[in-house]
């Protein structure tokens, strides 16, 4: 039986408005029992935050089914650099979820002090004085991480910048590549599937993004469905090289997939 990686912006909200048929079909997946994760490259709320934001927009869920890339980025981090200080630009509830996960950060440091890893996240107040920081220190050796490459993100009618063109000011001046945790990269894969606890080929990813979701669920060997309630549109479909497994036109959709009401939208 799959087990959905779901999508947050474009698939169930955009903005702060639900999408048609979201509330509905998270409802179908907890009262038939069924196991799925709520997947956001966005690190900027913690897992009760969104559950909030979700049950604001008449969507039901539990933290227990959120995972977001604060979350992949601590268990990398406590797999690969277990000890090490670790400097962050990030949110305080990404902040938050790395201390007490045990990790030592430095923010709280003076600047002079060394960190053997920076970490890039989403960070509203930013400052130039963090951006030098972090570069001074990569320059010094230390690992270079972001959590996500997304350029920008929704905002109202329009879009503000995400955590990726934070990570590109970084890169630009360090010229050096990071370690991606994000989608559409695995180590958001690997902490999906410990969380749940499942076989890796029974997920499959549902999202409305060619170059995060869908490429996301390529790069792991699993399916992926495309849902036309965000930013893709047929056009973009068809002249993209990253082609998903299916696709439908709302997650009803879906639903009516599995109870064998209709099928899916051919690609």
């Amino acid at each position: 039986m799959n087990v959905y990686l779901i999508d947050l912006d474009g698939t169930l909200y955009r903005g702060n408005e639900p999408i048609e048929h979201a509330a509905e079909f998270i409802d179908y997946l907890n009262k038939n029992n069924r196991k799925y994760l709520l997947t956001t490259n966005c690190p900027l709320n913690n897992p009760d935050g969104i559950v909030a934001r979700l049950k604001a927009m008449g969507i039901t869920t539990t933290a227990d089914n959120v995972l977001t890339s604060s979350m992949a980025c601590r268990d990398y981090l406590l797999k690969h650099h277990s000890g090490k200080r670790v400097f962050v630009i990030g949110s305080p509830s990404f902040l938050e979820i790395l201390q007490t996960s045990g990790i030592h950060l430095t923010n709280h440091l003076s600047e002079r002090e060394y960190s053997e890893v920076v970490v890039i996240g989403y960070d509203q107040q930013m400052t130039y004085s963090q951006l030098k920081r972090a570069c001074i220190n990569i320059l010094n050796g230390a690992e270079f991480i972001t959590t996500n490459m997304d350029n920008v993100i929704p905002h109202g009618q329009t879009f503000i910048p995400h955590t990726g063109s934070i990570t590109a000011a970084v890169q630009y001046a360090v010229n050096k590549e990071p370690v991606i945790i994000g989608k559409p990269f695995r180590h958001m894969f690997d902490s999906a599937v410990k969380m749940l606890g499942c076989n890796r080929e029974d997920c499959v990813v549902i999202g409305d993004r060619l170059d995060t979701d869908i490429l996301f669920a390529k790069n792991n060997n699993i399916p992926g469905y495309l849902v036309f309630t965000g930013v893709t549109t047929h056009s973009d479909l068809e002249k993209s090289s990253i082609k998903p497994d299916k696709c439908f036109n709302t997650l009803k959709d879906i639903i009516q997939m599995e109870t064998g009401d209709i099928g899916d939208i051919s690609v």
